[in-house]
């Protein structure tokens, strides 16, 4: 039995091993290819619990695992840099995160994430054994279920068909990782890798990840001709990676008599095709002529049919021809031959003589792949040059030799060398003749860098300074200012003296301060050392008179005194605003520039509350703005242009010509590719008209001026004009009201001494979001002047124009600073939002006049009053009545004037508080209405009222919120308040201060109508079967009926029971129960005004009186049951009441 038992369990083991070798497939998916699963497969169904795979990939960056959902939603997972990393879009909300590292190319990784759904910092992570805390470069929490209906779409794993299917917010994956497989694990359920909806390039078999084969081309007369598949067919795929800097060069030519060819032109890439091997053939030459730079480019060429299309490495087509004017997906391409880099003979007639460029393109070629299909398609095999190598010429397959590729010339003149195909000067060296090269050792002492007297002596791409016995230093600046050393910068940013300041109150203050100026030609040189103050803080430096002599002192301590920005308060702001401004007034050179910059740079960085309060108060940030305007069209310029660049601000300056202008200038920033979303990690340059769509298509923010705009703006004489541009990383300067968020960097242009308005041609500026948007943005800019002079976002003159490749284009008619508002507060009930907007204020004016009017009834009628015989009841319903109206009324006007008054901290706070106060007040009354009527319809005798009854009702109606507010607006400090986006409660006070005793009210005063319409149906019933004659029954019915509506809506109306729309509301989301909350509610004041003011007995006799009507006064429609006389909640009553026919 022992025996059997083992043999069983051993039996076990293997079967479960069998089945989890059989669960494990490796899949090799090459570059290209995928694995895809079709709408409805649902394969990663639990993946947001447990993902688990198996993998080891190639390329440095790509997506491993991409899921597509509903109009922006999806998700992503990939490798960048050794780390994995994820991205997602879900709800509108973009999530950006590191999920590991250690990642290594060419190593299997096990892993293991666990908590997907919130994917923030509670997202677990294990690779290979080792557990990883997330990055977030995003800090927001999603809902991520693949089990949603927005996530459930198309599937990929290893690669994708297209890079237009990723909706990727970065360049991150955008790449094919070339990844083998093993398993992959959603939840509990593997993923069948061998079933998926189709596939491409995808084999069984893993391959280790082999360098890339690579040829150098040394001369112009170089060629490959590489062994393929030349069988004729409808489909062509060649794809090749290369670095060059010669302008012209053929890249690859298959054909023969039939041609697909691309080469290069003036550094501009040309696509050819001819798919009938004989007559003219199309062509297209891109707009980019930089493909040259020296820079590994990769592209690819896809031919389906008589059509081509080229795409770079991002997979941006930036070139396609379709040969015979129509296209025809079926033709095939009669080519015999794929030659590479060059052609055999450059005269001969197999070479089409429409390839005007017919010499080889020297330098590096890699990675060359080529695939040819028709009907079932195929990914493109890599190409090995020298085993595939038919035959070839003047190449060396060993590796990329960057200098050898120069042979069919010398490039033995002085300062000169060979780089990827061209002579060119080396370091330090001019060009001074371009053919033939001749360069020139440029003389780095002109002008003279050094200091103090001293005497510079002339190297290569490098002087020697010969200081005098004071001074010292590379430029001889030391001596006045003592023995001072300062670390390295990098070129366009400040340094900070080693030694610092004794004092205590210093707290580490360096001695001086130096800046590293970008200097064309020489790189960068030290600009003279600035001494700091060391006793003095932003209140003292304010006290500092700021002139042409101080003001480069001044900005230069203010700078230091602002790098923290998180100590600088509201107040501080003003501070900094005022001495800004006094600075650009007393003096605006590139030095003061520099500093200006730096201080701007750190005041973007302060908390947004202190901005939001010194902006209400002083207008300070706006004050920083329009400084720094001022200071780009006075800087005195040294060069042909000031740029500055910081992390958080840029701003160009420039002097041109109006022929210049109206060539049609513009401004972009490009960013640099990588993770850091900082201006200086990205290039700032400035183009013309004829460049506008290459720098609008990589641009990650640009704006175009119209070409001609001298006489749009009556420039009339030729002498220069100040042209500026400024940009912006956030919009923490530019303090809005407005809950919209500005989901760009913001651009602004400006012409010194211009007002440039109503232009006949607008200004074009694009927009590259800074995340993913499920709201369509707006084109603003910022008017200085709206507000009352606080400023706010503005559409005038602005109007989108599209969106094209991820960038928003806008055209506008003036020149000031524009970027893009997207509505992300209200995306709750979508396209309700803005009829609920309306709705909502046009029922709080409606009922601010009714309840106005409602007060005024009980003014006007007071005296008849005075004189008549009336119930305990009436009076009391009277007073209450009054209390509810006067709490309701202040609801909608502190609503109207102050919900979204969050410009001012305090001023908001005081609004939530208010409102807080006044809507718990309002629903106590609404109780004590339930009460009163309970007592005088079931109750009925006036014994059962108390004679302090409304002392008793005032005292807890207006103290219980006064408690409940003070208690949790009394601690704001400690916890959050009140909402950033709008002046209410946050969502704890929100829950446990108002919610919860809102409901119980809401509960009480529900419990009491029933009583009371029941209470009132039967009294009815029984009244009518006493007096309604049998051939009037219908009639009756009908009557009664209508009372009985009339009666419901007049105590809801005083119960607040619409008020439980506002709870579905929160539960369900509906819109339908949004419009009932918004119309009811809203409109509460018109119901209680026309139930309780326009149809009481008073009123109507008081009106018949002002209007002399004789004779006897109309029954109310509020009778008493026995006397006749009219009832209403504050209508006169005798000693018994009781709701009789309405």
């Amino acid at each position: 039995m022992l025996f059997c038992g083992v043999v069983v369990r051993v039996v076990f083991t293997v079967l479960l091993v069998a089945l989890a070798q059989q669960a494990r497939c490796e899949k090799f998916i090459d570059k290209n290819g995928y694995l895809k699963w079709n709408l409805g497969s649902n394969v990663l169904v639990g993946a947001e619990t447990r993902l688990e795979f198996t993998f080891r990939y190639c390329n440095n960056k790509g997506v491993l695992i991409y899921q597509q959902g509903e109009g922006r939603n999806f998700f992503a997972l990939g490798v960048n840099d050794q780390r994995l990393y994820i991205e997602a879009s879900i709800d509108g909300l973009a999530v950006e995160m590191y999920v590991g590292e250690n990642v290594l190319r060419n190593q299997t990784h096990d892993v293991t994430i666990s908590n997907l759904r919130t994917l923030n910092a509670n997202t677990g992570v294990i690779i290979d054994g080792i557990a990883y805390t997330p990055e977030m470069p995003t800090d927001v929490v999603v809902d991520l279920d693949f089990s949603r209906s927005i996530l459930v779409g198309e599937t990929l794993i290893g690669g994708y068909e297209s890079i237009d299917q990723l909706r990727l917010n970065t360049q991150r994956l955008k790449a094919y990782p070339i990844v083998c497989i093993d398993f992959v694990r959603a939840g509990q359920t593997d993923i069948d890798l061998n079933d998926p909806s189709s596939q491409l390039g995808v084999s069984d078999k893993c391959v280790v990840c082999l360098p890339p084969s690579r040829v150098t081309l040394t001369k112009t007369t170089s060629y490959l001709e590489i062994r393929v598949d030349n069988t004729p067919r409808s489909n062509t795929i060649i794809s090749i990676n290369f670095r060059t800097k010669a302008p012209d060069g053929l890249l690859f030519y298959f054909g023969g008599p039939a041609y697909l060819a691309l080469y290069m032109e003036g550094g501009a890439l040309v696509l050819r095709l001819n798919t009938r091997g004989s007559g003219a053939d199309t062509k297209y030459k891109t707009t980019r002529t930089t493909f040259n730079d020296g820079e590994m480019q990769e592209v690819s060429v896809t031919r389906t049919g008589n059509m081509a299309t080229l795409v770079d490495g991002a997979g941006n087509i930036i070139a396609q021809v379709t040969f015979g004017g129509s296209q025809n997906s079926g033709q095939v391409l009669n080519a015999d031959r794929l030659y590479v880099g060059g052609f055999p003979d450059a005269n001969s007639a197999d070479l089409s003589s429409d390839i005007e460029v017919r010499q080889s393109s020297r330098g590096c070629l890699e990675e060359l792949r080529f695939a040819s299909y028709n009907a079932v398609e195929e990914a493109p095999t890599i190409i090995n040059f020298e085993n595939q190598n038919e035959a070839s010429r003047d190449v060396d397959f060993s590796a990329c030799l960057e200098s050898t590729s120069c042979q069919s010339y010398s490039c033995t003149g002085e300062g000169q060398q060979c780089s990827l195909g061209v002579c060119e000067c080396i370091h330090g060296y001019g060009v001074q003749a371009q053919d033939p090269l001749e360069c020139y050792n440029i003389d780095d002492c002109t002008p003279n860098p050094c200091q103090n007297g001293a005497v510079g002596t002339d190297k290569i791409a490098d002087y020697n300074c010969t200081c005098t016995d004071r001074y010292k230093d590379v430029n001889c600046e030391m001596g006045e200012f003592g023995h001072l050393s300062f670390p390295g910068a990098d070129g366009g940013a400040f340094s900070y003296s080693d030694e610092r300041c004794n004092s205590s109150l210093a707290n580490g203050k360096p001695l001086a301060s130096r800046f590293c100026r970008i200097v064309a030609v020489r790189g960068a040189l030290w600009d003279k050392p600035v001494n700091l103050t060391c006793d003095i803080n932003l209140q003292n430096l304010s006290q500092v008179e700021v002139n042409n002599e101080s003001a480069l002192s001044v900005v230069t301590d203010l700078q230091v005194l602002t790098t923290q920005a998180d100590t600088i308060s509201s107040n501080d702001v003003t501070i900094i605003s005022t001495i800004v401004q006094d600075i650009v007034n007393a003096s605006a050179t590139e030095e003061i520039g520099d500093s200006l910059l730096t201080t701007v740079d750190n005041l973007i960085n302060v908390s947004v509350t202190s901005l939001q309060q010194s902006q209400q108060e002083t207008r300070g940030p706006t004050r920083v703005v329009q400084a720094l305007e001022t200071f780009a069209d006075t800087v005195v310029l040294t060069t042909e242009k000031y740029t500055a660049v910081r992390s958080r601000v840029a701003l160009q300056a420039a002097d041109i010509s109006p022929e210049e202008l109206d060539k049609g200038q513009g401004f972009a920033f490009i960013s640099g590719g990588n993770d850091s979303n900082s201006l200086t990690e990205g290039n700032v340059l400035s183009f013309t008209s004829k460049d506008e769509s290459d720098f609008q298509q990589i641009a990650d923010i640009s704006i175009l001026l119209p070409a001609g705009i001298s006489n749009m703006i009556q420039i009339s004489d030729s002498s220069e004009v100040r042209l500026s541009y400024t940009l912006y990383n956030s919009s923490s300067l530019f303090v809005q009201t407005s809950q919209d968020a500005v989901g760009t960097r913001i651009i602004g242009g400006r012409i010194a001494g211009r007002r440039v308005q109503n232009l006949p041609e607008p200004v074009i500026i694009t927009f590259k979001p800074l995340q993913d948007y499920a709201k369509e943005g707006r084109c603003v800019f910022w008017d200085f002047e709206a507000e009352a002079g606080q400023g706010a976002w503005s559409t005038e003159g602005c109007e989108s124009t599209g969106e094209e490749n991820g960038r928003y284009k806008c055209a506008c008619n003036h020149l000031t600073n524009f970027a893009v508002l997207f509505n992300v507060h209200g995306g709750v009930f979508g396209d309700h939002e803005k009829p609920l907007e309306v709705i909502t204020a046009v029922g709080c004016v409606v009922s601010i006049v009714c309840l106005i009017l409602t007060l005024l009834s009980f003014v006007l009628t007071r005296k008849s009053k005075r004189g008549s015989r009336t119930g305990r009841h009436a009076k009391n319903q009277r007073l209450v009545l009054i209390n509810l109206c006067v709490a309701l009324l202040a609801i909608l006007v502190i609503f109207l004037i102050g919900v979204n008054r969050t410009a001012s901290p305090i001023g908001c706070t005081a609004v939530a508080a208010l409102l807080h106060y006044f809507l718990l007040a309002a629903l106590l009354w609404m109780a004590v209405e339930a009460v009163s009527i309970y007592r005088a319809v079931v109750l009925v005798f006036d014994h059962h009222v108390s004679g302090n009854f409304v002392i008793k009702a005032v005292a807890v109606a207006w103290g219980f919120p006064l408690v409940a507010t003070v208690s949790t607006a009394g601690p704001s400090s400690l916890y959050q308040y009140r909402m950033e986006k709008f002046c209410w409660l946050a969502q704890e006070p929100l829950i446990y201060a108002f919610l919860l005793p809102a409901g119980l009210i809401l509960l009480f005063n529900l419990l009491v109508f029933v009583i009371v319409m029941c209470k009132l149906v039967r009294n009815e019933q029984g009244r009518k079967q006493l007096t309604a004659p049998g051939d009037k029954t219908d009639e009756a019915d009908r009557s009664w009926l209508t009372r009985q509506i009339r009666r419901a809506f007049s105590i809801m109306a005083l119960f607040g029971l619409t008020w439980v729309f506002g709870f579905l509301v929160i539960s369900d989301a509906s819109p339908v129960f949004a419009y009932l909350f918004c119309i009811f509610n809203t409109l509460q004041g018109l119901f209680i005004f026309v139930f309780h003011c326009a149809m009481r007995e008073d009123m109507a006799k008081w009106w018949q009186k002002i209007n002399c009507i004789n004779g006897k006064s109309k029954r109310g429609r509020y009778q008493l049951a026995k006397g006749g006389t009219p009832f209403s909640p504050a209508a006169e009553t005798p000693e018994t009441i009781a709701l009789s026919n309405v």
